[in-house]
This record gives structure tokens, sequence and C-alpha cells, in this order.
């Protein structure tokens, strides 16, 4: 025997070998099938981008699509589009996972505590991941928090309160990504570190505007005659720009929360959203513009059927009662809105109250061929209807055309914060927050009328260019 020590028999050589490489294949198949599913999607939604969050159904805790070989235990796992690639958060920590250029998984982050986020509501604003409210360590929090991309950690946004929410538990909540704001239809959670006494047994509903990280100052109480039923807390299944798809009083309705309304789904769509919910364990679902995704990461397959407003309903049962303390609630519901204002307009005209009694007044030119003004009275100003954002991209065109200048597509993506997006999410997003200021307009002067208008540039037709009506520029505030 030499300085090499000792010899392996050339059978047991051949044998060590060989299972060496079936564990080797074995790993590999485990750690890459995940990863072909992955890169099926971000090349499938790459120009066609999911909208608001995506939900994932789980059977337990299993993991379906992959295994994450460094972490023990199965976590359930959270799916978020980010910047053209598909994220994965393993609920319960702050580890994310991505499929890199090498077509491998691996880690995002640095960090280390765990344990205090079972639940949490993850998704994407403005290119940036958060992260909202959770349980861990035998507390609820409703902390909002978000991840540092270049010190790959995670930390605590300042709100003015804390909602204590749970996927899963208390709460169903709703991504609007084109209004940024949060939804969240919660119950209030049961501390197991305080003794209980009586249960609050109301369903509650908050909001949280993205823009000023403010949450509302008292939720309103949503409608017993809705959702009253036991075991009320699923999941939603679709995050869709029409609303949140979800089960109450076990039908599929369509959760309208920024109009207030509930709505039914047309007879053939709900059935067949209904047979793919049921039929799979693993199963995720995805809204992108006019159609659903049913992506199923056992069998690699992927479904799709068109859903529009014309496939809803909507009833006149309201998911909150709206009470005279609501006021902010009213403002931002603005279909009570378009149906209040007009009202309102009438009876002061036959009233004839005094311009005393209001706090803004808006002209109106009448038709052409009347040529006479005609005196409108409110008791809010009309910024006051517009969210943040809304009003700050109502100001850049007001200034503008008061200037005699046109503002620009390129101005308003940069009011929205859409700069960065993909041209048809510019077109879409952008699209949305103007109309939605003219229809807002429409409701609260009672004309007809568009306040912000378009038209083609001089140098390349393709694109539009925006001003006020010559008739408000003066006029509205």
């Amino acid at each position: 025997m030499d300085n090499f020590g000792f010899m392996i028999a050339p059978n047991k050589l051949f044998f060590l070998k060989t299972i060496f490489a079936l564990s080797v294949l074995s790993l590999l198949y485990v750690h890459t099938s995940g990863q072909s599913f992955l890169e099926t999607i971000e090349s499938k939604f790459k120009d066609n981008p999911p909208y608001g969050t995506i939900h994932y159904k789980y059977q337990a805790d299993t993991l379906g699509d992959f295994h994450y070989p460094f972490q023990p235990g199965n976590l359930r796992h959270t799916y978020f589009w980010h910047k053209g690639k598909m994220l994965i958060q393993l609920d319960g920590t702050g580890i994310l996972l991505a499929r890199d250029s090498t077509n491998s998984i691996v880690r995002l982050d640095s960090t280390f505590y765990q344990g205090y986020n079972f639940g949490a509501f993850n998704f994407v604003y403005k290119d940036t991941i958060f992260s909202l409210g959770g349980y861990g360590f035998w507390h609820f929090n409703g902390m909002l928090r978000y991840y540092n991309e270049n010190k790959h950690s995670w930390f605590v946004v300042q709100t003015n309160k804390q909602v204590p929410l749970r996927l899963w538990h208390n709460a169903r909540i709703y991504y609007d990504e084109s209004a940024q704001k949060i939804y969240a239809l919660y119950t209030l959670p049961i501390e197991e570190s305080i003794q209980q006494g009586e249960q609050d047994g109301n369903k509650y509903l908050q909001c949280l505007d993205l823009v000023t990280k403010k949450w509302w100052d008292e939720p309103p109480i949503a409608n017993k005659t809705s959702f009253d039923e036991a075991g009320w807390v699923h999941s939603p299944i679709f995050n869709t720009t029409l609303g949140m798809i979800t089960f109450v009083q076990n039908e599929l309705k369509v959760l309208d929360f920024a109009n207030n309304r509930i709505g039914n789904i047309a007879s053939d769509k709900s059935s067949i959203i209904r047979e793919n919910w049921t039929q799979y364990q693993q199963l995720m679902m995805i809204s992108s513009k006019q159609m659903l995704y049913f992506v199923n990461p056992l069998k690699g397959k992927i479904d799709s059927v068109s859903f529009t407003g014309k496939d809803i309903t909507w009833t006149k049962e309201p998911i909150v009662i709206v009470s005279g303390q609501s006021n902010l609630f009213l403002v931002t519901l603005t279909g009570i809105v378009m149906i209040i204002v007009p009202v309102g307009l009438y009876t002061f005209k036959r009233k004839g109250k005094s311009k005393a009694s209001s706090k803004q007044t808006i002209t109106e030119i009448a038709p052409e061929q009347t040529k006479k003004e005609t005196t409108f009275q409110r008791n809010i100003q009309f910024s006051e209807t517009l969210s943040a954002v809304e009003k700050s991209l109502l100001d850049l065109i007001l200034k503008n055309s008061t200037l005699g200048v046109m503002t620009s597509v390129n101005s308003v993506n940069e009011v929205l914060g859409i700069a960065k997006k993909d041209v048809k999410s510019q077109n879409n997003i952008r699209a949305s927050a103007l109309q939605m200021i003219n229809h807002k307009f429409i409701a609260y002067s009672g004309l007809q009328d568009e306040l912000i208008m378009k038209q083609r540039t001089v140098f390349d037709k393709r694109f539009f260019e925006y001003f006020i009506h010559a008739k408000y520029i003066h006029k509205v505030k």
C-alpha cells in the first residue's frame, strides 16, 4: 500500500459512482421541474403582465410546483410578478426566490428573522415588493413592509395605523392596482394573549391608500346580509380590473369595492371558474386584461376564459351599509356620488338656497344656442372627490391648459408613476385614470361634457396630448 492510503474494489467503486449519479439526477429533476414551469409562466405573461396579485390554491401546505431544497419542511408559496419575472415568497418568512439567467432557483434576500408574518399579503407597487400584515409569535400584525433590493432586506413603512390582517384566516384582500389602493374585508382577530369578552361578530372594510400610506379613519361595517355566513373567509380567486372574484354565500361573486357593489357572474363563466377551482388541488389563478387564466403546475397546463363587464350583472346589494358618518367613504365610492350629486343639484335649484350656504361654486356654460351662464352650488370642491394621484394629474393638466400648453403622454405617465412600465400597461392605466376623472366630473357637475380632452400630436399621430375643456379652465377647482 502506498501513500494514497487505501483502495476501493472496482465493483464497489462502480456502485458508489452509480448511486452518486442517480442522486444528482434526482436532485436536478426536483430542482428543475418547477423551473421549467416558472419559465413557461414568465414567457406567457411577458407582454401581458398579471393584474394586481396572483392567487394560488393549496392543498394543506404542499408545494405543487417545485421544492426549495434549502428550507426544511413545506411552506406555502406566494407568487407575484416583479419586473417581468415570477417571484416566490415562502410564507412566514422574508425569503424571496426567483429563476436566474442560468435557469436555477436562487435566493434574493439575506433575511434572517422569520415566523412573524404567516398569511401576509404580498404585492408589487411601482416595481417595489411590499408585504402587509400577517401572524406570528401568537400575535396579529398590521405592519406594511417593503423589500430593499440594494440591501437585500425588509424594512417597515410608517402608516397612520395598523390593521391586523391575515390571509386564509380573518381577511380577504384586494389590490386595486390602477387606483393604487388596498381593500381589506376582515374580522377583528382574537389575540391569544388577552382575555376575551364578547366577540365582535362584524365584518369591516378598510382601505389603504398606497400614495399617502394612510388607512381610512374608521372602517364601515360590511353588509351582514351578504357576509354573515359561517366560514366566510375564503381567499380571493381572481384579482381583476373589475373587482375581486370570490365566494359569497357559497356563490361566486364580484366585489367592486370602489363602487360599493356586488355582482353576479354569468352562469356559463361561473361554471367554468367553479369547475377549475374544485377539480385541482394545486391551481394558480391569474387575471390579465380581459382574460382569466387557470395554471396547473402539476400538469403543466394553462387554461383560460374571457371575462369582461358583460359577464357581470350588478345587484343593488352593497358591500357595506354607508352611514352619514362615513364621509371619506362616500367620497371614495364614485357610484354613490354619481347618484347623490345630480339629485342634490335639483333640490338646491328648486329651493333656491343662497350662495352663503355653499362652500364652493362652479359655473356651467350653457349650450351655445342659449349663450347663458348658470351657477351651481356645491358643499365640497370637485378636487375632494378625487384620489391623491387623480388630483395631481388634474392639477398638472389644468396648469398647462391655463398657460395654453398641451400635456404630453410622458408627463401623464410620470404623475401616474407608470413611466417604467411597458407600453400596453401604460395605455391601460393612463386611460383608466383619465376616464375616472371625467366620470367623476360628469357626476359632480350634472353635465355631459368631459373635463379632460385629448387630441393627436402634430408630429406623430400615434400619440395624444391632453388639455382641459375650454369651458372649464377657469371654473373648476
